[in-house]
């Protein structure tokens, strides 16, 4: 009656079903071929994975979907995913905290103006979506990400303030529960990463995270004169080890 699968099973299958009976004109089996593969098995994104690990208390009510969901019970990190060997990452603001307010100086005015551009598109279409949640009044006094996740990003998702939001969503408290060799690197001419980006300390204590900090890079630069980008090259070094 309630959860994820109540959302998608059977109502899903059936609205295709209906639609392609009356619309269609590929057969079932090409529809739901691309369900199917994913119904294999995929990697999720950290976001998806962290809203899992929070919200796992009321996802353990639900027995088909802790099955899932949540495959290392009894573990600090219950939604870990087995199949992840190992990883690697570039430019990451670890700190949001301090990464937010990194771009909100001067010197990153330019792309705070290019940032929420691009997010009030995407805004437009999610006040569609949560009529009683969000409005686009005042958007346009919004100068920086404080302003946009206390009127937008924080109300959707349920945290208190941005602050709230940055906290709990700030991928470097969570480096200390890594299970799986990790490669972390940041540039240090990075105009968006604050100190608090670069754990030096807690790497050199770990034997899973692995910190690198070139000169130069800036913001998913790492430009080469290869044809094969030096990030694919760093990350497919790191990886194949594992």
């Amino acid at each position: 009656e309630y959860g994820p699968l109540a959302a998608t099973t059977p109502g899903t299958p059936g609205g295709i079903c209906l639609m392609l009976a009356n619309y269609g004109s590929m057969s079932l089996k090409e529809v739901l071929a691309p369900a199917m593969d994913l119904a294999a098995g995929y990697p999720i994104d950290a976001q998806t994975a962290n809203s899992i690990e929070r919200g796992k208390g009321m996802i353990k009510t639900w027995p088909y979907s802790k099955k899932v969901l949540l495959p290392h019970l009894g573990e600090k990190r219950e939604g870990l995913d087995s199949r992840i060997k190992a990883a690697v990452t570039f430019s990451v603001p670890l700190d949001l905290i301090g990464s937010s307010r990194l771009l909100s100086k001067w010197w990153n005015r330019f792309y705070m103006r290019r940032f929420l551009k691009s997010l009030r598109k995407k805004v437009e279409a999610k006040v569609l979506q949560y009529p009683d949640k969000l409005s686009l009044e005042n958007f346009d006094t919004i100068k920086s990400f404080k302003g946009f996740d206390n009127q937008f990003t924080a109300p959707i998702h349920g945290f208190r303030d941005a602050f709230d939001y940055w906290k709990k969503s700030s991928s470097l408290y969570y480096l200390e529960h890594i299970k799986v060799p990790v490669l972390i690197v940041n540039a240090q001419n990075d105009s968006f990463l604050s100190p608090t980006c670069f754990p030096y300390e807690l790497a050199e204590k770990s034997t899973l995270i692995h910190f690198e900090a070139p000169v130069s890079g800036g913001h998913v630069g790492f430009w080469s004169w290869s044809s094969v980008f030096w990030t694919e090259k760093r990350a497919w070094e790191f990886l194949k080890i594992y």
